[in-house]
């Protein structure tokens, strides 16, 4: 059983050209075994993606920092909603 696979194998197998598994490796998605000649995956890897969906794979460092930013803002929205919610709250009472 072949336990690696090239870029062009991984890209038939996953129906994508070998430039979209060049970018992947790139982006971090993707990691080659090393001291090898060529460009090579490892199977158990592939599979273990494949099990949770390649649309699922692991973040960019982009993307993770794009995330984290859009999360702290909107801890801050809501931070701001929840002091005029008790401010209002506070005025309906007194008032």
């Amino acid at each position: 059983m072949q336990t690696l696979l090239s870029v062009s194998d991984l890209a038939e197998r996953w129906g994508y050209v070998p430039e979209t598994i060049r970018r992947m490796e790139q982006e971090g998605r993707l990691h080659r075994v090393h001291n090898l000649p060529g460009v090579k995956f490892s199977l158990a890897e592939i599979v273990q993606l494949e099990s949770i969906g390649k649309d699922a794979l692991p973040l960019t460092v982009y993307e993770r920092k794009k995330l984290e930013n859009r999360i702290a803002e909107l801890e801050d929205r809501v931070t701001k909603l929840t002091d005029r919610l008790c401010k209002i709250q506070q005025l309906s009472i007194g008032g």
